[in-house]
């Protein structure tokens, strides 16, 4: 991929297993990385039901943003987020003051049903 131009690479949460919902998950794929990546790499967090506590610790893991799915995802280990798991995990990623709130979460994007909400 590098020869061909690519410099980075962003992993999205489900597309490898385990997805990547919570620490463990994310210190997983880092290891699985390391010493084997030969571009940039960033990976994204997933918000999924039963997940809310692990926000931010997804977070200070380092995690480019959320990923949630308001339709089946096309995988069982990462169902999609009801109304009330979208709403929480966007207040918990970035509360009413996210302009000096954790700057490591850049937003969570949600697939399959047209719903988009970002901080940059």
């Amino acid at each position: 991929f590098a020869v061909g131009g690519g410099t980075c690479l962003f992993d999205m949460p489900l597309n490898a297993s385990p997805a990547t919902v919570d620490s463990a998950s994310f210190d997983r794929k880092l290891e699985a990385a390391r010493g084997r990546a030969h571009t940039d790499f960033c990976l994204w967090g997933g918000l999924v039901p039963g997940n809310l506590h692990e926000i931010e610790a997804l977070q200070a893991c380092g995690v480019i943003g959320l990923k949630a799915f308001l339709s089946h995802s096309g995988t069982d280990d990462f169902p999609k987020a009801d109304p009330r798991t979208l709403k929480a995990g966007m207040q918990r990623a970035a509360p009413p003051d996210a302009s000096t709130a954790n700057p490591q979460v850049r937003g969570i994007v949600c697939h399959q049903g047209h719903a988009r909400w970002t901080h940059v």
